[in-house]
């Protein structure tokens, strides 16, 4: 077997002992294979969307009973007389078979694909696949696909080949009843299991490539840095309106730690995303949400681990049941002694209604103000995406669509922040020309059918969409595919303000305002430009953005135009009669 199975036959033992089994079945062992993420196997089911963070409460469901984290270490009850990990009867003939199909294959050695692929026959396994909306046979499918294009590494020869049971020995497993002699068992494949299981490394992915890269926010990004730096309340919280880029701030600084952009203190740390609901998921009985919070707290105290928790205000109340402590007043010693480092990140709103009022957890956090980004500077942070939003969608992105995704977001949808409104706007205008481009796609750009289409390349070839295989380095002279008028249509379809409307200058229109509106309302110059001139300080920003653009009460007896004006003033600026909401308070008088 391949050198990553002892470490998974380890990780395997210690997750049945969680489930209170005395053998490690198929279903222990496809979770342990997610749990590892370090196999060909691990890779495959990920390509499914198959982790452990999902596959887990689906697994507890198959066999019944809760996976307990603190029992993971006591595996006595799983191991024989000669420290051997228990297989169950089935799982041992899954082994059996995986080196009979590894050596059919001409191989002198199984990997952990050939494992995957017998245990998937397993009752239990394909139920618990059938949950997450996997079909087994698609898996099948993958993994001959993998094993037959020969796209696995190879490894060296173990020193000693022969039947499935000599390997399964020098891993470290015997079957179940068995009490062969074999090797001792190996340290276990990670030092911090419930953090893989509970958390996003933010740093691997970071490596991996796998973040989108922050533009901007210097001030935020190295103002955190600093307070992570300190030797005492080295907690940042970083508190903003929903959509002004918190989250990608703490990537942003996980990619700097990757790079080794940071100080000393901070180079050899990881960055942990913990997410408080999958801790409180799956908790039935009173302590063990409190148990899983000491054992993330004593994980990443033991291995310099910084984490990351979003939505930082449900610390307070998080998971505390009566007669119970809640997640604040678990962190608060920790956080009070400098052994744990957290960086949080809430809402302005939420953090004033839940978090202050416990004065000393709010101590120990340094706030961090992150204001919604500018125009300009919302124009830069799509442009440092566009190569992924590219990438995704198969089509070049125009610079007068970014300009018009910032401009048109920040002027027509109000009840959000940028620059998170203006990057969905992009993203979804590029999905739907992608989607109205896919009919089309010129299927006789593709080059001649290959001599031998079997091949793994080929396959991968013909799955991607020839609009994709058109946007590369030989193609970046072609114009660009999005424009202006797409975002400006999806920005029409979603407001309801007419296309016509976005493409005008508005400049022109503001300063146009009392003539247009007095060719509509006759002899109330001076209402009109009152209103006019309110409006336009509100478009120049000289007004608080937590108040209204506007507050007028129109005065006069019936008849003189009162609410004409408000109709008129509706129509120039969105173009849409239909979006005024009017409130005739006669109809509510009491009878």
């Amino acid at each position: 077997m391949s050198s990553p199975t002892p470490n998974l036959i380890e990780l395997a033992g210690r997750d049945a002992a969680a489930f209170g089994l005395n053998h490690v079945t198929p279903v222990v062992m496809l979770l342990s294979i997610t749990r590892q993420g370090q196999s060909d196997a691990a890779q495959i089911l990920a390509h499914f969307d198959v982790d452990s963070r999902g596959l887990l409460p689906v697994v507890e469901g198959v066999l019944g009973v809760r996976h307990n984290i603190a029992l993971s270490t006591q595996t006595k009850n799983v191991r024989n007389e000669e420290g051997k990990v228990i297989f169950s009867n089935e799982l041992y003939k899954a082994y059996e078979q995986a080196n009979k199909q590894a050596e059919a294959q001409g191989k002198d050695y199984s990997q952990t694909p050939h494992l995957l692929l017998c245990i998937l026959e397993d009752r239990q396994v394909a139920a618990a696949l059938s949950r997450l909306s996997v079909p087994a046979e698609a898996v099948v499918e993958v993994i001959h696909t993998y094993l037959q294009a020969g796209t696995l590494q190879e490894r060296p020869k173990p020193t000693t080949a022969g039947a499935g049971r000599k390997q399964l020995e020098t891993a470290g497993g015997v079957p179940e009843g068995d009490t062969a002699n074999g090797a001792q068992p190996l340290p276990p494949a990670s030092k911090t299991p419930t953090l893989d299981t509970f958390g996003r490394d933010l740093t691997k992915l970071a490596r991996e490539g796998k973040l989108d890269r922050l533009v901007g926010r210097e001030k935020e990004v190295n103002r955190s840095i600093r307070i992570l730096g300190r030797r005492t309340k080295n907690n940042p919280l970083l508190a903003g309106d929903p959509g002004v880029g918190k989250t990608a701030i703490a990537e942003g600084i996980a990619t700097r730690i990757a790079e080794g952009k940071v100080p000393a203190c901070l180079k050899d740390r990881r960055l942990v995303q913990i997410e408080l609901a999958t801790l409180v998921a799956g908790t039935k009985y009173r302590g063990e949400f409190e148990e899983r919070i000491l054992l993330v707290v004593k994980e990443a105290k033991e291995n310099n681990v910084l984490l990351f928790i979003d939505e930082l205000h449900t610390l307070v109340g998080g998971g505390g049941s009566s007669g119970g402590l809640d997640a604040s007043n678990i962190l608060k010693p920790a956080l009070s002694r400098g052994e744990l480092t957290i960086m949080g990140a809430t809402t302005v709103d939420e953090f004033r209604k839940h978090f202050q009022k416990d004065a000393a957890l709010n101590r120990r956090f340094q706030e961090v103000g992150v204001e919604a980004a500018t125009v300009p500077e919302t124009i830069e942070i799509i442009k440092g995406l566009r190569p992924a939003l590219e990438k995704h969608h198969g089509l070049l992105i125009g610079d007068d669509a970014i300009e018009a995704a910032a401009l048109l977001s920040d002027r027509y949808i109000g009840e959000r922040q940028l620059p998170d409104k203006a990057i969905d706007l992009i993203d979804e205008a590029a999905s739907s020309l992608a989607l109205d481009r896919e009919s089309f796609r010129p299927v006789a750009l593709l080059a001649a059918p290959p001599a031998k289409p079997d091949t793994l390349l080929q396959r991968v070839l013909r799955s991607v969409p020839v609009s994709r295989l058109l946007t590369g380095p030989a193609n970046s002279g072609r114009q660009p595919d999005l424009l202006y008028r797409h975002v400006s249509a999806l920005v029409s379809e979603i407001t309801g303000v007419p296309a016509g409307e976005m493409e005008k200058d508005e400049r022109v229109k503001l300063l146009g305002m009392e003539e247009a509106m007095g060719k509509k309302v006759v002899g109330q110059e001076a209402a009109i430009k009152a209103v006019c001139q309110a409006v336009r300080r509100a478009r120049a920003n000289l007004r608080d953005p937590n108040r209204p653009a506007g507050c007028f009460l129109f005065l006069g007896p019936t008849g003189v135009g009162k609410t004409q004006v408000a109709r008129v003033l509706q129509l120039i600026r969105t173009g849409n009669i239909k979006d005024l909401v009017r409130f005739d308070m006669s109809e509510y008088m009491e009878r």
